[in-house]
Order: structure tokens, then sequence, then C-alpha cells
């Protein structure tokens, strides 16, 4: 789904992002 590419996109942007990114996936 895009929002794994997302959040590939965004743990080069900020690994940080990685971590709330993850929240919301798991939330979804």
């Amino acid at each position: 789904p895009p929002a794994s590419t997302l959040v590939g996109v965004s743990a080069l942007a900020a690994p940080e992002w990685l971590i709330e990114i993850e929240a919301i996936a798991v939330a979804d």
C-alpha cells in the first residue's frame, strides 16, 4: 500500500517520524 512507501520515504527524511507513522499504521 502507498502507506508503506510513505513510511520508507519518511524514515529516510526523519527517522523519528518512523515511530509516529508506525503507531498510526498500527492504529489503522
